[in-house]
Parts: C-alpha cells; sequence; structure tokens
C-alpha cells in the first residue's frame, strides 16, 4: 500500500483510527496536519502528494469499517484548515457507502453527533475495538 510494508500500514490504519475514536469521544474535530503525527507506524507528511493520497485512503478504509459495523463514518472528525469540514473525498465516499443527502453540513454535522453519541455510550472497554 502506497509502497509501505502491510504490516506498517495496519498499525498505521490502527493509530489513526484510535486518534479519531479519541476525537469522537469529546467531539472535537482534528486537522489533516495534527492527525499525521500521532500517525508513528509510517512518516507521512501532509504537504506531499503520495503521502496526501495515502491519508485519504486510510481515511477512506476507516470510514468503510465503522460504516460496516453500523457506527458511521469515523473519517468525519478530519477536517482541512482552509474550510474547518471534511473533504469533497468524505462526501463522496459517503455517497459510495450508500448515504442520501442535500445538505452536506448537516450530513456531516449528524455523523459527527452520531458518532460521539456511539462512543460516549460504548463505555471504555469497548472504545476503539473496530481500529484492529
Amino acid at each position: 500500500m502506497f509502497g509501505f510494508d502491510p504490516d506498517q500500514w495496519d498499525a498505521a490504519r490502527s493509530q489513526a483510527c484510535h486518534a479519531l475514536v479519541q476525537r469522537a469521544l469529546s467531539g472535537e474535530t482534528i486537522f489533516y496536519s495534527e492527525l499525521t503525527p500521532k500517525i508513528t507506524a509510517i512518516h507521512l507528511v501532509t504537504g506531499g502528494d503520495k503521502d496526501r493520497a495515502a491519508l485519504g485512503k486510510m481515511l477512506g478504509q476507516i470510514s468503510r469499517r465503522t460504516h460496516a459495523q453500523g457506527i458511521g463514518m469515523l473519517s468525519a472528525f478530519v477536517v482541512l484548515k482552509e474550510t474547518n469540514r471534511p473533504a469533497n473525498r468524505f462526501f463522496a465516499l459517503a455517497k459510495e457507502l450508500g448515504y442520501r443527502f442535500d445538505d452536506r453540513d448537516k450530513f456531516w454535522l449528524q455523523q459527527m453527533t452520531e458518532l460521539t453519541n456511539h462512543y460516549n455510550s460504548v463505555g471504555p472497554e469497548r472504545t476503539g475495538r473496530e481500529c484492529g
């Protein structure tokens, strides 16, 4: 995956997922540039095209997994500094996964609310299990 060792990729995805679960618990967003330092299993730089694509793929994998588990799209908490909103690919993936919405902001805020409610209701011993 993007030239990274598969075991390192899996570990990096798990680190990103756990960081997003922590954001879901607090209901706070995180910038891409704040997320990459939390991923230590591989080195990603948010300014590089390859690394930006790798991070996007990783976030997509995380959201596919949490969506399949009925939790929602965990990558909803990752936002662009310029807009303080998710990247367009978040909404494209949402439509690919079957979500229907006319208002992007309403859908995004609903995802964050549902995820925050979920993680705060499952208890600390079950939080983050979907991260692998």
